[in-house]
């Protein structure tokens, strides 16, 4: 792998470490705080899994689980049979499959091959070049825990790759789908509206600290306004809102939002606040939409 000289733009998360040792200069490709964020998805991953079986028997699920008439079977869940599949579609057996990086189809994949083709890629990358971060038996590539156990493990060696942020970002995917398939909503942590700076939760979320200028929002105060000015993503604004996913798509098809920016995935970002007016024009019938 090549160096870039400092400086150099890298993607979010990424720090680049100056040392001396025997290398010489030194660089990893995840901070602290994203090396925490990537351990937090493997921890969850497993467990988030283990639930998803709930939803096909209708005890669990989006909108708060599939309800069925006495006597009739719920409903076949197909996202969540996708998503426990061991196969990995149109390609060999998943253990013997191509390399994972770069690959757009990953999201097809179930769960265990999904997070599997990475642990082979991270074993086989190790071992040639020296390192050995993990041991793994037969029956450890069907086992979730496993897998992501393994994954954890090599952090060390991994930080030092420079694909590690694609794997990060597809661990975290992972995560927030399932935790979406279970209807899981997304915890709130408004950016200060002062420095703009991620607050945090203090009393369980009863109020807000900026850890960077200090401020602080009370809900009897200011963080319903702080609700107000923050930047989310389409999904995130609908869930806050009540609303469906698509209508929001739709609006902004009509031209009725603007995007204000992306996120580090690329995702467009609303004004949770415009977002919120326009469901309100709607209502009260300012704005009136022609049916398709």
């Amino acid at each position: 792998m090549g160096l870039q000289p400092l400086g150099h733009a890298l993607p979010l998360g990424v720090r680049q470490i100056q040392g001396i040792g025997t290398g010489g200069l030194t660089m990893t490709w995840l901070n602290s705080a994203a090396v925490q964020k990537f351990h937090d998805d493997l921890a969850e991953i497993p467990t988030l899994y283990a639930d998803l079986p709930a939803i096909l028997t209708g005890i669990k699920g989006q909108s708060g689980g599939v309800h069925t008439p006495p006597g009739s079977k719920p409903p076949l869940a197909v996202h969540v049979v996708d998503l426990l599949d061991t196969r990995v579609k149109g390609a060999q057996q998943w253990r013997t499959e191509t390399d994972p990086r770069g690959r757009d189809v990953l999201d097809r994949y179930g769960v265990i091959p999904r997070v599997g083709l990475w642990v082979r890629l991270v074993g086989d990358e190790a071992d040639e070049a020296g390192e050995h971060p993990f041991d793994m038996d037969d029956a450890d590539w069907t086992n979730l825990e496993a897998l992501c156990k393994a994954l954890k493990a090599a952090t060390s060696w991994l930080i030092m790759q420079q694909w590690v942020t694609e794997l990060a970002q597809d661990m975290a995917a992972l995560r927030a789908e399932m935790r979406s398939t279970l209807g899981i909503r997304p915890e709130f942590i408004p950016k200060c509206r002062y420095c703009r700076n991620k607050t945090e939760p203090q009393d369980g979320g009863t109020w807000f600290r900026c850890p960077a200028c200090g401020a602080d929002f009370t809900w009897q105060g200011e963080v319903q306004a702080l609700i107000a000015v923050q930047d989310m993503t389409g999904k995130q604004c609908a869930e806050h809102l009540g609303l469906a996913w698509p209508r929001i798509r739709k609006w902004d098809s009509l031209g009725l939002l603007k995007s204000v920016g992306q996120d580090a995935r690329g995702r467009k970002l609303y004004s949770l606040d415009a977002v919120a007016r326009v469901q309100r024009d709607i209502a009260a019938r300012r704005i009136t939409l022609k049916e398709a």
